[in-house]
Order: structure tokens, then C-alpha cells, then sequence
């Protein structure tokens, strides 16, 4: 197993210069106590087990074939998250900006994991990157929330 340790921030607006987006589809078996997902990333599929927690959590992933991707999606509860994902290197970390479609179309996030505590506490936020991220925003909430919560988001 191995813990993941990440920042996640609400977006204006994408900065410029991002790469070519890869499309993530994903959807959720369960999502409390703990998260395990089915995700499809470009032609790649994986089923992902996440702990609770805000910033630090365990992570165990593993890839898996299409069939069993499709299978396993027939039985999420929620909707179907789909996004485009873009990724851009600046000042030693990998930023991953998520641009979400169809229902949350409107909705963009930013994530950054972090190798060490050390790291994550001595981070200082460029200032485009806007406000830190409210929970309501991870993708395993954005999957369960109704059509209402879903305008207030966007």
C-alpha cells in the first residue's frame, strides 16, 4: 500500500499552456468508509481502493482489464464522472488540472501529491491557483451529489 498525500484547489479558469488532455471515466462501488473506484484513463483501466481523509490517506491501485472495467462500472452508485485531465510541471511539482464534464461541466480543480510531509507543509500556493478546496468538491462527493448540489458547484 502506499499513502497519497495531496493539495486540491478550485479553479477560475485553466492557466495556458497545458499538454494535450487524457479523458477519465470513473465511477465508484463504495464510497464510505472508504472509497474503491473503477477508472478508465485513456485506454488504461484501474480499480482504486482510497482510506478516508482530507490530505493524507493509504492508496492501493491496481490495473485491470477492459471487461472487468465495464463490468465493475455497471455496478457504481452515483453518476459516472467524466473529465478531461491536463498536466503541467512548474517549480518541482507535477499539477494535475481536472476539467469536468457533462454534468459538472463548468467545474475545474487542481491537485498536487506531494513525496514527503516536509514537502506538503513547506508548499506555498502560487497565486493563481486559487482557494484551497472544499471537501464537497472530491470526485467520490461529486458522484452521490443531486442535481441541485451539482448547480451550486458549477
Amino acid at each position: 500500500m502506499e499513502f497519497e498525500l495531496e493539495k486540491k484547489f478550485l479553479l477560475e479558469r485553466l492557466p495556458e499552456g497545458l499538454n494535450t488532455p487524457v479523458m477519465i471515466q470513473q465511477g465508484y462501488l463504495y464510497t464510505e468508509p472508504f472509497e474503491l473506484r473503477v477508472r478508465k484513463k485513456g485506454a488504461q483501466c484501474f480499480l482504486t481502493y482510497k482510506s478516508e481523509g482530507d490530505e493524507e490517506r493509504v492508496e492501493w491501485e491496481r490495473e485491470i482489464p477492459e471487461m472487468i472495467f465495464d463490468e465493475l462500472l455497471t455496478k457504481k452508485v452515483g453518476r459516472i464522472i467524466k473529465k478531461n485531465r491536463y498536466q503541467l510541471e512548474r517549480d518541482g511539482h507535477l499539477y494535475e488540472f481536472d476539467e469536468y464534464l457533462d454534468e459538472l461541466e463548468g467545474l475545474l480543480i487542481v491537485e498536487i501529491e506531494f513525496q514527503s510531509r516536509e514537502d506538503y507543509d513547506s508548499f506555498h500556493a502560487p497565486t493563481w491557483l486559487g482557494k484551497t478546496m472544499d471537501p464537497q468538491y472530491k470526485n467520490k462527493k461529486l458522484a452521490m451529489m443531486d442535481r441541485s448540489g451539482i448547480k451550486s458547484v458549477c
